[in-house]
């Protein structure tokens, strides 16, 4: 099961709340992260479109590029 999938009881949800809040390395990277964020976003029209621009990339269906050891095939198969 993916841990991101796993339900929590309100009580583990705030131990892990508490001890990420806690966390002043976690703070610092967090901090660091929004400043650059709000630096190569100023404004608030170019946040909403980056926001948009990568909800429409995730929203697309992702390319599939089939395994050629997989299907058998060798790269080298091509050469004459």
């Amino acid at each position: 099961m993916n841990p991101y999938d796993e339900s929590l009881t309100p009580e583990e949800f705030d131990r892990r709340l508490e001890l990420m809040r806690n966390d002043e390395n976690e703070q610092a990277e967090r901090l660091a992260l929004i400043s650059w964020f709000m630096e190569r976003y100023p404004t608030a029209r170019e946040r909403l479109a980056y926001a948009r621009r990568k909800a429409h990339e995730w929203q697309r269906r992702p390319i599939i590029i089939p395994d050629m050891e997989k299907d058998g095939a060798d790269a080298d198969s091509s050469k004459p």
